[in-house]
């Protein structure tokens, strides 16, 4: 399944000017330059899914109205792009998982999220926490790794859900960090 990401163009115009002050001191000196900024056109992004959480393909520049302020404003460039995911999934390995078909259930949602990656282009990590957050996988654009790695998540241990959650997003902070885009 294809991502689509609605963008609008986007300029940033800076504008140089000279403009006489009360601080440019004795007759005959240079005047100081003065500098202003503003914001011409503003990128906006978006994405579409319908009632049941799938994209929606073909959309248009007629589709869509930009307010600001309650007013409409013109859309000066828009265009579709397909952009790559990268997704950490959680696992609870905690004992309260090992109750009924819970992990079951649990790595069964983990393959079907895995199957809507486009594989070689987005990327997805598998950790697991019970008192602590583990890395069962790194990073990878492999889908079938990933699939594989989920035999060796098993539930055992205390919870640290909050934490857990913490320490997954600051590993995907760096991951956005340190690259542009997925590899």
């Amino acid at each position: 399944m294809r991502r689509w990401l609605l963008a609008l163009g986007m300029a940033v115009g800076v504008a140089v000017t000279t403009a006489p002050t009360a601080a440019q001191g004795p007759a005959g000196a240079q005047d100081q330059p003065t500098f202003r900024a503003g914001i011409d056109v503003v990128s906006v992004g978006a994405t579409v899914r319908d009632r049941k959480g799938r994209l929606v393909p073909g959309l248009t520049v007629g589709d869509f109205q930009v307010l600001d302020g309650g007013q409409p404003r013109a859309i000066s460039g828009f265009h579709t792009e397909s952009v790559p995911v990268s997704l950490a999934i959680l696992f609870d390995i905690s004992g309260s998982m090992d109750v009924g078909d819970r992990t079951t259930a649990a790595k069964f949602a983990a393959h079907h999220v895995l199957s809507w990656l486009e594989p070689g282009r987005d990327e997805a990590a598998l950790f697991a926490f019970d008192s602590r957050l583990h890395e069962v996988a790194p990073f990878t654009v492999d889908t079938r790794a990933l699939q594989g790695a989920l035999g060796e998540v098993d539930p055992f241990g205390a919870t640290s859900l909050h934490d857990a959650i913490a320490a997954a997003a600051q590993r995907v902070s760096e991951r956005l960090g340190s690259t542009s885009s997925p590899p």
